[in-house]
């Protein structure tokens, strides 16, 4: 694993999003890796956890696809594979974006915001190009 995916955090309410109601409550209880900062990320389109694309700056904490999809298998078996069916995860360094409205900090999450180079974005949640 990345060594900056220090971070800890607690899914504590529903990401907000797309995807069907079940699938994203299925996520609170979970502790997950994370970055060791908030992105602040750039204005190009990228995936939340509650599915669909965003465009705009949004803060939010990452988290590997991989790592998220194994913890949400161990609790929620219908959850992960509707995430399956949809073809996650994406890759092996895909991120999802975790928003932190609905997040709590456990450990390991430095002050401020981390504003990445398209090119460290795409190094760690893929081209959104591709």
């Amino acid at each position: 694993m990345d060594s900056r995916f220090t971070g800890l955090i607690r899914i504590v309410s529903t990401p907000s999003g797309e995807v069907e109601l079940g699938v994203r409550k299925a996520w609170i209880g979970i502790e997950l890796s994370c970055f060791h900062m908030k992105f602040q990320l750039l204005p190009i389109h990228h995936e939340e956890v509650g599915g669909g694309k965003v465009q705009g700056l949004r803060t939010g904490y990452l988290v590997l696809q991989k790592e998220a999809l194994s913890k949400l298998r161990d609790v929620n078996l219908g959850a992960y594979n509707w995430w399956a069916s949809m073809g996650y995860p994406k890759g092996k360094d895909r991120c999802f974006v975790f928003e932190p409205e609905c997040v709590e900090v456990v450990s390991g999450i430095s002050e401020g915001i981390h504003v990445p180079s398209i090119t460290e974005f795409c190094e760690h949640n893929g081209d959104p190009e591709k």
